[in-house]
């Protein structure tokens, strides 16, 4: 693997020195996400970032098998794994779901190493849906008993508020299995935290916003990202 990125298929797991799989909804940020940590892994600034991964619209996953991507790190001199997989509560119902779920569980049985995971919630959703509550009970099932998982997992939310403020309708007993100390997203007198994954995912930056943006993404790099990878790290 002589990139520095590539989507790749059957990846040899020993490979690598960290390994990431995202969860969640359809169309709660999964891809959108992924996508804005490859430009961070990869130091690009907002003039030399690229969409790496495409993103799940809101009503229908593009995301319909685990897609692999390699990303090298010169930051921190690892290379790491991704792991896009298709989103719950697809439009096509619940035997998407099943099958999806089975796909998520051949991985799960086939990685040998500790592997982190990222659930991908959008927490500007004030009240708990049939959706979101399935989601989050696929993902808890898939999860079970796996010694190979990281001790906690780390639960991203893309909103403009706190986490048990904007989703007060989930369980308790169900969130507290997620380490809430993932990406929080607060109002920006520059630019809100909704507002930079959706520019980085279209790349849509307006000429006289530049050096605004960059320096938001800087801020937000240092803030958010640096710390969620070193947890990342810690967990292994």
């Amino acid at each position: 693997m002589d990139s520095d990125f590539a989507k790749i298929e059957n990846p040899q797991f020993y490979m690598f020195d960290s390994i990431i799989l995202a969860l969640g909804i359809t169309g709660a940020g999964k891809s959108s996400f992924l996508n804005t940590l490859v430009n961070y892994l990869l130091a690009n600034s907002t003039r030399n970032m690229k969409q790496y991964i495409c993103s799940s619209d809101s009503q229908k996953s593009h995301t319909y098998c685990l897609y692999y991507y390699s990303v090298y790190s010169s930051k921190y001199n690892k290379r790491f794994l991704l792991v896009d997989t298709p989103g719950f509560s697809d439009t096509y119902g619940e035997y998407l779901d099943r099958k999806n779920c089975k796909e998520i569980e051949s991985f799960l049985d086939t990685v040998p190493c500790n592997f982190s995971v990222l659930y991908v919630i959008n927490s500007s959703i004030k009240r708990k849906t049939a959706s979101i509550a399935k989601s989050i009970e696929n993902a808890s099932k898939l999860l079970e008993n796996r010694p190979n998982v990281l001790a906690n997992y780390m639960i991203l939310t893309f909103s403009s508020d706190q986490f048990h403020e904007k989703t007060d309708g989930v369980e308790l007993d169900i969130v507290q299995r997620f380490n809430l100390s993932g990406i929080w997203a607060y109002y920006s007198n520059v630019f809100d935290v909704d507002n930079i994954f959706a520019l980085v995912g279209k790349l849509k930056i307006k000429k006289n916003n530049e050096d605004l943006f960059e320096s938001y993404w800087i801020r937000f790099c240092t803030e958010k990202l640096d710390p969620l990878v070193r947890n990342i790290f810690n967990r292994s």
